[in-house]
This record gives structure tokens, C-alpha cells and sequence, in this order.
């Protein structure tokens, strides 16, 4: 068996005497996208967190058979650990080159506070067009970030966040705000880079652009792993239909919504082979 991208073994988050995270244990496969799916509070972003480097945990963190728990968040990146974040913060009055440049910047906080200042003066490195032209947004390059619509910011981000050339990209709410055909959209995207060699972890509320892209789903409830495998899997999961539906009665109509679709699928099957 090949050696996962990633690997998390029994992480744990406390904060305090609450646990955030309760031992979630899984791996991503190079090339793949894993969705991390979960109700409001489920612990997803105190995962990530964890699996960054930016809280406390207890547990294994391997990327590429290499244990690296014990590194601060700034050297998990520096070997390839690559995030975005919910908030999404960009530089407002730099334009989309220039805020992805920033993203490649390896020096020191102090050093990063001079080169904000001299980032008009440079030109980009060929992997700042070369990542805009993946993402679809180079013909955007030199417009003001304050400008954009919250689809193109979204996008920013991620090329921000891959113009470090990670080993592997952590999405936190990428969709948050786009409306269905932005989803759509970025969804295409988020498959051309896994068709071209990227692995993602996408965390994201938006559960038709997760179960649409996703290779596996992960699906955690108040930190603890409820349901692992396939979208096909995930979706049709009691576990995971209660664990977003509060009465029983919603959670059997979906239950029959799935099974009705499955008859619907084996039927036109049928009738293609007829």
C-alpha cells in the first residue's frame, strides 16, 4: 500500500474541559479531494486548526509517511502544509498579482511587513501567472482585490494559498457566500486541480459542491467521526441525515427521497440495457 499525501492519526482538541476533536483518524491520497463535512460546532475548523499547526492537539500528523506534530504552523507550510481561511482576509488595495505574490514570501513577520511595501516595485515570478491561469482569474491580475465579487476573492485565496506550491491544500469555507453557479464554478476548478496532481482537503457547508467534487467524505459531529466513505455512501448515511435533521420523520423522508432515486437510477438502466 502507498504512502498517503496526509495522515491524521487519533487527533484530539481540548480546550479546557471541552473536547473540540475526540481521536478523528484518516488519510488523503495524493491527486484526491477529501470533503470534511459536519453540522455547525462539529469541530471542523478546530481539526484544521490542529492539523496546521495553529492549536494544540494530541495525536499524529504524517504528511508523506513524515511525522511533523510537533512543528509550528510556519514550518508545516514551509514543507508544504498550504491553508485558506474562513475570514478570507486580502489586501484591499493590492491587486489580485500582487496578493498572491504575498503568498509566496517565506521570510520573517518584520521582513513581510517591509515587503508589502515593495511588492508594486516587483515583478511576479512566473508561478504567480502560472497559478492565476490554473485558477481562471489572470485576466483580473492587476485589478484592485477591493473591486472583485466574492466569487473572484474567493479565488484569490486559493491562488494565494497554491502559489506556495503546497503538497497539500486546506480549503475552510471556500463557497461561503457564492451563490449556485459561483458554487458550480469553483467546483470545476477545484477538479481541474486535482486532475492536475493537487490534493485538497475542503471543508466547506455547501453540500452539493462537497458531495459533487469530493473523492471521499469524512463527516464529523461534535468532534467525533460519524460516517467515512464515498459521496454515494455519505449522502444516503442515517448518521449523517440525523445528524443535520433534527426529527426522525425528516430523516425518513429523505431516507425514501434516496431510495426512490436508486429505483429511478435502476430503471433507466434497465431500460438502456433493454
Amino acid at each position: 500500500m502507498s504512502t498517503p499525501r496526509f495522515a491524521l492519526r487519533e487527533i484530539s482538541v481540548r480546550y479546557g474541559g471541552v473536547v473540540a476533536v475526540d481521536r478523528v483518524s484518516f488519510d488523503i491520497a495524493a491527486g484526491s479531494i477529501v470533503g470534511l463535512i459536519g453540522p455547525n460546532g462539529a469541530g471542523k475548523t478546530s481539526l484544521l486548526d490542529a492539523i496546521t499547526g495553529y492549536t494544540r492537539c494530541t495525536g499524529q500528523v504524517e504528511l508523506d509517511g513524515h511525522r511533523i506534530g510537533d512543528l509550528s504552523a510556519h514550518q508545516r507550510a514551509r514543507l508544504g502544509v498550504g491553508r485558506t481561511f474562513q475570514s478570507g482576509e486580502l489586501f484591499e488595495d493590492l491587486t489580485v498579482a500582487e496578493n498572491v505574490l504575498v503568498g509566496s514570501y517565506r521570510g520573517s513577520l518584520r521582513g513581510f511587513l517591509g515587503e508589502i511595501f515593495r511588492l508594486r516595485q516587483r515583478t511576479p515570478p512566473p508561478v504567480v501567472r502560472t497559478v492565476l491561469d490554473q485558477l481562471g482569474i489572470a485576466e483580473i491580475a492587476d485589478q484592485l482585490v477591493e473591486s472583485l465579487s466574492t466569487g473572484h476573492r474567493q479565488l484569490v485565496a486559493v491562488a494565494r494559498a497554491l502559489v506556495s506550491e503546497p503538497r497539500i491544500l486546506m480549503l475552510d469555507e471556500p463557497a461561503a457566500g457564492l451563490d449556485s453557479a459561483e458554487s458550480a464554478a469553483f467546483g470545476s476548478v477545484l477538479r481541474g486541480l486535482a486532475a492536475g496532481g493537487h490534493t485538497v482537503l475542503l471543508v466547506d457547508h455547501d453540500m452539493d459542491l462537497v458531495l459533487g467534487v469530493s473523492d471521499h467524505i469524512e463527516v464529523i459531529d461534535f468532534g467525533v467521526t460519524i460516517a467515512s466513505g464515498h459521496p454515494s455512501q455519505v449522502r444516503a448515511d442515517r448518521r449523517v441525515i440525523e445528524a443535520y435533521l433534527a426529527s426522525d420523520e425528516a430523516v425518513d423522508d429523505v431516507l425514501d427521497d434516496h431510495h426512490m432515486a436508486d429505483d429511478v437510477a435502476d430503471d433507466v438502466e434497465g431500460h438502456d440495457r433493454g
